[in-house]
């Protein structure tokens, strides 16, 4: 048997911006340019880095395992991620 223990990873969102061809030349119907953007996926908690994996593994250790916050930052800290006192957005909006 072999136990693999969790990972953080950081993943990178790049956003692809592509321009309309045909629009803004002299023979186009609209004479502006037209740029479009790819969507971008939606955060869990707005203006956070919480994933949908990091809130479950927050409440799964909060209220499943009955283990509290600071030993949980204590945990993410070992594993490479700091978060602050003054920041705990994962954990408070879990709560």
């Amino acid at each position: 048997m072999e136990y693999i223990p969790a990972q953080l990873i950081v993943k990178q969102i790049v956003r692809q911006i592509a321009k309309c061809t045909k629009c803004g030349t002299e023979k186009s119907e609209n004479p502006n340019q037209h740029f479009e953007k790819a969507a971008i996926p939606t955060n869990v908690l707005p203006h956070s880095i919480a994933t949908p994996s990091l809130v479950a593994h927050a409440i799964q250790q909060k209220f499943c395992m009955g283990i509290p916050t600071n030993r949980m930052e204590r945990e993410l800290y070992s594993a490479g991620l700091v978060i602050s006192r003054a920041n705990q957005q994962v954990f408070n909006s879990v709560s």
